[in-house]
């Protein structure tokens, strides 16, 4: 069965339908006692393209997000997203493989203090990131204050249907949440996070964190950001930003000091010098709402040496044609590069991006060399055809290495939503 499934990719994609299936059968018998609904969205997508060599390639991806309630129990919900990928180029043996992305079940109600998810999901809390085989736990301690607690272990890097060995790759953690009714009269979250993580009984990250979040007036927000290893060299991250908004102007501005992320155990981490600033700065200016306008978008960062990054560009009614250059440290870079979006129906879409840039960086030997890229496709949502999208897209790159490479994409979504009462 396992060698025929790695040659039929339509026997390793039941596994994914496997999941429709038993959220349909379960909801179905639970339907006396609560509505069941199951919801998602089914999509396939192909690529076809030539190699450097000249051998002619197919690459299908399909696949399958749901979402189960009303599962017997009140509150709870299942909720699932998978895909297969394939390449003609083997027969769609070798290349064949399977993605589980998550699959967890949920627990919560109006009524109840409890939040609980168990299964494989995506964390995200604070210094908390990733993908979590095992469970979650959030107590709201009053309307102001939540408490997390979560542990398992890491999803596998390749996201298929394994789990690591127990041991193999432990992480827990947890966060505490605060959202305070009135803090400057507006929403404001504050959130104390911490995480560790192993990985082949090796230390991979041993964090702590506080993020703050602030509305501080009805335009102005501010988000500030401290994360400390608790490990290895203390600073990680440390970052402030703040953002400007109205109808017809924008501005941003973000000051950052930090540590690229290498493992605990790796030697790399020994090194204070490591941490990079990072200034960040962008203007938008809109002289009819969502017309037409100007802006630009300027960086700074480096360490010893500084890099710089800065770029106008145009807004109008149907896209947005820029220019940017890097220079100092790192590479030397000019870009000029347009985006074009036009609906000529409700229900069709039309789309383009073009691009052109010589690059050069001579701390790595690299000479001027010149990348074209150039896209078009359309999104059609037909009339006829109720929850359902259709996509094509031409692709087409030229660099000195590769003089002509060409792809065509086409994907199709249907969203589906049935309830049994």
């Amino acid at each position: 069965m396992n060698e025929l499934s790695q040659k039929v990719p339509g026997i390793r994609s039941l596994k994914i339908l496997s999941l429709l299936i038993l959220a349909i059968l379960y909801g179905a018998l639970a339907s006396n006692v609560y509505a069941a609904r199951i919801s998602g969205t089914f999509q396939t997508q192909t690529r076809g393209y030539q190699d450097h060599d000249g051998e002619d390639h197919l690459e299908v991806a399909p696949g399958l997000r749901i979402n189960a309630y009303g599962l017997g129990i009140q509150g709870l919900s299942l909720h699932a997203y998978g895909m297969y990928y394939g390449d003609s180029v083997d027969d769609f043996s070798q290349s064949a493989q399977d993605r589980l992305y998550h699959a967890y079940f949920k627990y919560a109600t109006a009524k109840s203090a409890f939040t609980v998810r168990a299964g494989r999901f995506f964390q995200f809390r604070g210094v908390a990131v990733g993908v979590l085989d095992g469970g979650e736990v959030s107590y709201q301690l009053n309307p102001r204050w939540t408490v997390t607690a979560f542990g398992g272990q890491q999803g596998p890097l390749e996201r298929n249907w394994d789990v690591d060995r127990q041991g193999d790759s432990p992480w827990f953690g947890g966060e505490l949440r605060w959202n305070p009714t009135s803090f400057f009269g507006r929403k404001s979250v504050l959130s104390l996070s911490y995480s560790r993580q192993e990985r082949d009984e090796n230390l991979l990250r041993h964090i702590a964190g506080l993020n703050f979040y602030v509305k501080v007036s009805p335009r102005w927000t501010s988000l500030n950001i401290l994360h400390l290893n608790l490990e290895g060299s203390a600073l990680r991250k440390a970052m402030t930003r703040w953002r400007y908004t109205c109808p017809k102007f924008q501005f941003s501005l973000e000051g950052a000091l930090i540590q690229p992320y290498s493992a605990t155990y790796s030697w790399f981490s020994d090194f204070e010098s490591n941490n990079i600033v990072r200034l960040k700065n962008t203007v938008e200016y809109h002289y009819r709402t969502n017309h037409w306008g100007a802006g630009l978008s300027s960086m700074v960062f480096g360490k010893d040496e500084i890099g710089f990054r800065t770029g106008p560009y145009v807004i109008f009614p149907y896209g947005r044609v820029g220019y940017s250059q890097s220079f100092g440290d790192h590479s030397n870079k000019n870009t000029l590069w347009g985006y074009l979006k036009y609906s000529p129906l409700p229900c069709l879409d039309l789309k383009a991006y073009a691009a052109n840039m010589e690059y050069e960086w001579e701390a790595l030997y690299v000479g001027t060399y010149e990348t074209t890229a150039l896209s078009a496709g359309f999104t059609l949502r037909p009339s006829f055809l109720k929850r359902t999208a259709w996509d094509v897209e031409y692709q087409h790159y030229q660099t000195p290495e590769v003089e002509s490479d060409r792809r065509v994409i086409a994907a199709f979504k249907w969203n589906f939503d049935y309830s049994g009462k």
